[in-house]
């Protein structure tokens, strides 16, 4: 593979996680469902391991980040505030794009379906980092339709923090301690606020927020492409990682991780009337 500098990002994990190998996991599960995403690719920078990160910026075009948006349509909106922030709220990402789909031909899926699937995988990989600079729409000059650009940053994914013996205890049961459990834990809430309620949501929550909006299709959508995608085809994503890169109990943890969102993720969609 030919690589020019200028068109990929070096990206170098945190020391102690697998940032590195959750990142690279995502993109390939993305690819699966069909979910435009970032191109991802293994790398070792000065012996350091990490991921590039392939632009997908044309060199004329503009990227316009989510806070920008919303702090445009919102007075009062901070854009710079990090951290959970209870103005970055489900419903406003929405509003927020709602020029883009209005600008989008009828014939292709217009950007509220591509975001609803940004959040349902946000939900199948359990990523809790979709701050309100981790999306974007494209603008390129000559094209009358802006679209939102795909998917990116998934490092936050995949229980990429734990050690291999806390992932073991969770998997063995030990203590009580369940995939679920770690799921629904207080710090494993995302960075967006529900429609309702004082707290930022887990990502795999926000579906009947989705419904409620008016994306009972799209979620459904989304839900039905994750359903067709195998455990051997899941595994296999894994499996590919080369030597030492990614150890058995973080390739098991990750797997109960997309099976337990799956469920929990159908399990609100069936407790909705849609």
């Amino acid at each position: 593979m030919s690589l020019q500098d200028d068109d990929w990002l070096f990206k170098r994990p945190r020391p102690h996680t697998g940032e590195h190998w959750a990142e690279k996991a995502t993109a390939e599960l993305a690819r699966l469902i069909n979910l435009d995403a970032a191109t991802v690719e293994l790398a070792t920078l000065e012996e350091t391991r990490g991921t590039i990160s392939r632009s997908f910026v044309p060199r004329i075009a503009t990227l316009t980040h989510g806070n920008e948006l919303l702090s445009e349509q919102h007075p009062g909106y901070e854009p710079s505030v990090e951290g959970a922030y209870p103005e970055y709220r489900v419903d406003r990402i929405f509003e927020a794009i709602a020029d883009v789909d209005a600008s989008q031909h009828s014939e292709s899926p217009n950007a509220s379906h591509e975001v609803v699937g940004f959040l349902i995988f946000d939900g199948w990989i359990a990523n809790t980092d979709r701050h309100h600079e981790n999306w974007a729409i494209l603008q390129v000059p000559g094209d009358e339709n802006d679209r939102m650009a795909p998917t990116f940053d998934h490092a936050s994914s995949l229980g990429r923090l734990l050690d291999d013996d806390r992932r073991l205890r969770i998997l063995n049961g030990a203590d009580m301690l369940s995939v679920r459990g770690y799921l629904d834990r207080r710090d494993a809430q995302g960075s967006i606020f529900p429609l309702k309620g004082s707290d930022p949501a887990c990502p795999f929550r926000l579906v009947s927020d989705l419904i409620e909006l008016g994306h009972a299709d799209s979620v459904k959508h989304w839900l039905e492409r994750i359903e067709k995608v195998t455990r051997d085809k899941k595994r296999a994503v894994f499996e590919a990682f080369p030597g030492d890169w990614l150890t058995e109990p973080s390739m098991n943890f990750a797997l109960q991780i997309l099976d337990e969102t799956e469920e929990l993720m159908n399990e609100e969609w069936q407790s909705c009337d849609t």
